[in-house]
């Protein structure tokens, strides 16, 4: 039953944004075709790759702060850190020179997410 909910999941995306896609033409903006990946094979690949688009327009390349504390579901910053200092973090967070506070690729939270709606679905 859980496959089947989540190809229909995947096909209904794939509808809105053929959908959007031809909305975009129609209203005469410049869609350019080498930025459109090829269809995803699987349901994780295909909303990994959604939630991907979504934060990588929001965030950039890479996540840190309250974002990523609340990305990753943390109730509090502490919490957060509590889990790094343990390094239970599901995702891997990384320092970088000079700069304040742990960093993850937006990548991999938006694959950590999808996997975790996937598996997690009643």
């Amino acid at each position: 039953m859980k496959s089947t909910v989540d190809k229909e999941f995947v096909a209904a995306l794939a509808r809105a944004l053929s959908m959007e896609l031809r909305e975009l033409r129609g209203a005469g903006v410049a869609v350019s075709e080498h930025k459109t990946p090829p269809a995803p094979q699987s349901p994780q690949a295909a909303l990994s790759h959604l939630l991907y688009e979504e934060l990588q327009e929001r965030y950039g390349p890479l996540m840190s702060g309250i974002v990523l504390v609340k990305a990753l579901g943390y109730g509090s910053a502490d919490a957060f850190r509590q889990a790094v200092s343990r390094q239970t973090v599901p995702v891997a967070v990384f320092p970088i020179a000079e700069r304040r506070g742990k960093f993850a690729l937006t990548r991999d939270v938006a694959l950590w997410l999808a996997q975790q709606r996937l598996t997690n679905t009643n």
